[in-house]
């Protein structure tokens, strides 16, 4: 198969910047993606409401998760950073079903995310 390697973090700490979000990851947490050495990883954020009891809807039919997500292909070089390093997404960055389909026919032609 081909080597996507993905990580999924959420939070309710996302910062809109002009057409970007700001995510700030763990520095520690950072370094160990980028470490991975491999040109396809890629970080995707889950944006949940502020209040916990939002974030998930359940019922016999779905399961829904408030709010959408966003990825992020890591690239070097490690952060320096001890605490956090802020991440800026493109808001056109969206993570779905059809996403992930469109980074696997990617790899499949071309063996790395652009």
């Amino acid at each position: 198969g081909l080597p996507l390697l993905g990580q999924v973090k959420s939070t309710v700490n996302l910062r809109e910047v002009g057409s970007s979000i700001v995510y700030d990851i763990d520095a520690e947490a950072y370094n160990k993606l980028v470490y991975q050495r491999n040109d396809n990883v890629v970080l995707i954020v889950l944006k949940l409401p502020k209040n916990e009891a939002d974030w998930v809807t359940v019922d016999l039919d779905y399961m829904a998760i408030k709010h959408c997500c966003y990825w992020y292909k890591v690239t070097g070089p490690r952060t320096e950073n001890t605490r956090s390093k802020a991440l800026h997404i493109p808001k056109a960055q969206s993570f779905d079903s059809g996403t992930l389909l469109n980074m696997l026919q990617h790899l499949n032609r071309h063996k790395r995310l652009p």
